[in-house]
């Protein structure tokens, strides 16, 4: 009863099924907080990047945008001023220098007719002589031009356009504020934007004779100015010289300087803190609570008037567009994060069911080793008490034959000889029990090997038109292995050429390594290959290509091959531009 009450004491080390599932779990959850806590932090991180980078990408898009607009303004006005250089030179305005008469006054008016009909650009051309007093004049109407009566031409002299033109040289040109055009002292209806450029004549002796005046429609360049901002952050905006929308987010707050009653509506009173800097500096560009200013200042025609007469122009994108571009960048960070984050609870669980998986099967070898050690010892045991039993058993052979022949002692001997026995063959049964487990090795055809496998697979290749080719020179191919355990590696390689194409077509073959005469059978389908780095990490744990798959197959598979003492890789056949894979298992022959 001792005995066996050991035997059972010995059978408790045997390691026990373990109910592993909430042990993954919190792993699995523990995992998935670091591993949540780290992608939070990256993407906060990747998020003020991105936050910066559309920051510095918006605020230089800004300053070209302003600066390309000033251009264009600069350039358009430049035209315009070029047109009356070209006006002041022609030759019917020099016929009326020379002779003043009722026919030269006719042509020139028909010169600037011809011309304001041309261009379509032009409000009013006119000719104002030494006095202020205008000689032609042509206005457009509807669309067309016309030639202002005699009787209707009037004095100019207390214009400031006048006044400011007339001490210029020549060639030289005066630019008008922008403002909404005034007659006979009041605002014209409906209000015409006008922007004056005037020229002084000279005649052929150098004399001052006059000054040639065009007034160029302002609305013009507004919609040009509005078409090439369209579709751009931002609102543009145009200023006077003194803070005054030209051009702003409002109709009704633009030309407010021209009437008394709106004196106080400006850009420089809604914005004070901004139009500070841009009162005094050429081009900046700053950051307030209404948004992202950004400005330059136009000069028409430089070099200006002693006045130093510009204009600014501003973009402004509103805090509400800045916050709307912000939450784009944090909605996207999210998704990606949110992604993420679904791909973490996956491999939180992959991760935390291997890691739980390994610490069992580190817990398993240290019993199988402390088993190990139990059957050593039991083996020596079992010897050391053999040649005890074998003593005893003599001793009671020896003691029955002196013994007188009673039956009742006879019958002890036999009891006593069969305890022994018994005990004998629980040591036996005890040091196999213990002993550590080992490859079933037995000679093993290649060839025959990877057939059978490939019958095995039939119900998964029903409907399909896949073949296998195997060499002849497999078939003499063979080993000593665990046939089970090689077949699970051939049964791997063959499913994952399957799910790699369909059909498919697997070449088995035989290539003898006659450095150190091992066998080197190499397997290759016709899928669609594996990249430089693919075939680096094919064989890593929960690395796979497939759509469903644990990613655990090649890793098993290498592990089987390396306990035969063997090895496998994963090449591209005949160089890397062919289509489809090649794993190659080099496995020691060992005298099969």
């Amino acid at each position: 009863m001792a005995i066996t009450s050991a035997a059972r004491t010995l059978a408790h080390l045997q390691p026990a099924a373990r109910p592993l599932g909430r042990e993954i779990a919190l792993t699995s959850g523990f995992i998935f907080v670091i591993l949540l806590a780290v992608s939070v932090a990256i993407a906060a991180v990747l998020y003020w990047n991105e936050r910066r980078t559309q920051s510095a990408i918006l605020k230089n898009n800004q300053r070209q945008q302003v600066d390309a607009l000033g251009q264009g303004i600069v350039g358009h006005l430049e035209t315009v001023a070029s047109a009356l250089l070209v006006l002041g030179d022609c030759q019917t305005l020099a016929a009326l220098l020379a002779e003043d008469t009722a026919s030269t006054r006719a042509n020139l008016a028909d010169e600037f007719r011809r011309f304001v009909n041309r261009k379509r650009v032009y409000d009013q051309m006119r000719y104002i002589d030494h006095n202020g007093q205008e000689m032609v004049r042509v206005n457009l109407r509807d669309g067309a031009a016309e030639i202002v009566a005699e009787s209707d031409l009037q004095s100019k002299k207390d214009r400031y356009y006048f006044q400011q033109a007339w001490p210029l040289g020549r060639d030289e040109i005066y630019v008008s504020p922008f403002d909404l055009n005034v007659e006979n002292g009041q605002i014209e209806q409906p209000p015409k934007p006008t922007i004056r450029f005037a020229t002084v004549v000279f005649d052929a002796d150098g004399r001052r004779r006059g000054v040639l005046v065009i007034n160029y429609l302002g609305q013009h360049l507004l919609h040009k100015l509005q078409r090439a901002a369209r579709g751009r952050p931002g609102q543009v905006m145009l200023l006077n010289a003194d803070g005054y929308w030209l051009q702003g987010p409002r109709p009704e707050d633009e030309w407010a300087f021209m009437d008394g009653d709106r004196r106080n509506v400006s850009f420089a009173a809604t914005h004070p803190n901004a139009w500070a800097r841009m009162a005094v500096e050429e081009e900046c560009q700053l950051q307030s609570t209404a948004g992202l200013f950004t400005f330059t200042t136009v000069h028409p025609i430089p070099p200006q008037s002693s006045q130093g007469y510009h204009w600014k122009l501003v973009s402004l994108v509103a805090h509400d567009e800045l916050a709307t571009q912000s939450a784009r960048v944090l909605s996207g960070i999210l998704g990606l994060l949110g992604g993420v984050t679904i791909l973490l609870l996956g491999v939180s669980w992959l991760l935390g069911w291997s890691l739980v998986h390994q610490r069992e099967a580190r817990r398993r070898l240290a019993d199988g080793q402390r088993l190990a050690a139990i059957g050593s010892a039991m083996t020596a045991l079992a010897h050391e008490s053999r040649n005890a039993l074998q003593r005893s058993q003599a001793g009671l052979e020896m003691l029955g034959r002196r013994l007188p022949a009673s039956e009742d002692a006879q019958e002890l001997i036999a009891e006593v000889q069969e305890a022994q026995y018994h005990l004998r063959d629980l040591y036996e049964q005890a040091r196999d029990w213990a002993a550590p487990l080992q490859l079933q090795r037995e000679k093993v055809n290649l060839g025959r090997l990877a057939s059978d496998v490939w019958q095995q697979l039939e119900q998964q290749r029903a409907g399909r038109c896949d073949t296998l080719d195997v060499d002849s020179a497999v078939y003499e191919a063979n080993c000593l292995a665990d046939r089970r355990l090689l077949s699970q590696v051939f049964r791997n390689i063959f499913e994952n050429s399957l799910a790699a194409a369909d059909p498919t077509h697997i070449q088995v073959q035989n290539n003898m390594n006659p450095a150190n005469d091992s066998l080197r059978i190499s397997i290759t389908d016709d899928g669609p290959g594996l990249s430089a780095e693919e075939r680096h990490r094919i064989f890593e744990p929960f690395f796979t290509m497939r759509t469903r798959g644990t990613g655990l197959g090649m890793a098993i598979s290498r592990r089987i091959v390396e306990a035969h003492g063997g090895t496998i890789s994963a090449e591209s056949p005949n160089g890397s531009q062919r289509r489809g894979t090649t794993i190659v298992i080099e496995l020691p022959r060992e005298a099969a």
